[in-house]
């Protein structure tokens, strides 16, 4: 029979969000609310984010939503003239500077295949999801992340297009294993107070297309090689970060 491993976080997730149902009930009911119910659900979900990420040492995701949180109770916090997008802004400059001062490097799930069959020699910590993505006829692949940690392998021999959505998370795709169309990939991306870490070829060269707001492109890596491979990344990111790291 199948077993069920505890997970902190999933209990944490789930107290706040019976909370929140139990307040808009008492709202409904009239009983006992005084402040907008939406109002404390939706600070009850941002300090959900906020204490996750400390745990994790991911500063821009503790401290945006921190920000939004003294938005939102900006008067009973004696600072009514609070605007929004410069708390936000200054939350976010704060986080992606403290996430390079104390950067970690977090134990990678290690994948080897042989034989025909994967295997995994150390799981990734804090309960991230780690799969080899299957390319599909259209060579194509989709990876959609909300609230959590992904983990992606892609193995192709004619990749042309990746759609990254990513929303309140973290995620990690490799392209090392993959070859790529004549024409070229194109990675889309749609984040929003996200962190994505592109692992691709060193001899690969990123056409940086992305629209962003409170939101950086960064590339490690960069040597004089000759390039074969082409990557336009375009798409949007607000509050967020993506790492395009060469191996």
């Amino acid at each position: 029979m199948k077993t069920h491993e505890f997970k902190p976080h999933r209990l944490f997730w789930a107290i706040l969000i019976l909370g929140g149902g139990v307040l808009l009930l008492l709202s409904a009911l009239g009983i006992g609310v005084e402040s907008d119910p939406f109002k404390i659900i939706g600070s009850l979900l941002l300090l959900g984010v906020a204490v996750t990420s400390l745990f994790k040492l991911q500063f821009f995701f503790t401290l945006v939503p921190l920000a939004g949180i003294a938005y939102l109770w900006r008067d009973p916090l004696g600072v009514p003239n609070l605007e929004l997008w410069p708390i936000l802004g200054a939350a976010a400059l704060l986080g992606i500077g403290l996430s390079i001062l104390f950067r970690r490097k977090p134990p990678f799930p290690v994948v080897i295949h042989r034989h025909g069959k994967t295997e995994t020699l150390k799981d990734c910590t804090d309960c991230a999801e780690a799969s080899e993505e299957t390319v599909n006829a259209d060579e194509s692949v989709e990876i959609e992340s909300t609230f959590g940690e992904q983990t992606k392998y892609i193995h192709a021999q004619n990749l042309k297009r990746v759609s990254i959505h990513s929303n309140f998370s973290e995620v990690k795709v490799y392209f090392d294993q993959c070859k790529v169309d004549e024409s070229g990939l194109t990675i889309q991306v749609d984040g929003n107070f996200t962190g994505i870490v592109l692992t691709i070829p060193r001899t690969w060269t990123v056409e940086n297309k992305t629209s962003t707001f409170a939101a950086s492109v960064t590339e490690r890596g960069l040597t004089s090689e000759t390039r074969d491979t082409t990557v336009r990344l375009v798409g949007s990111l607000n509050f967020g970060e993506i790492k395009i790291v060469r191996v």
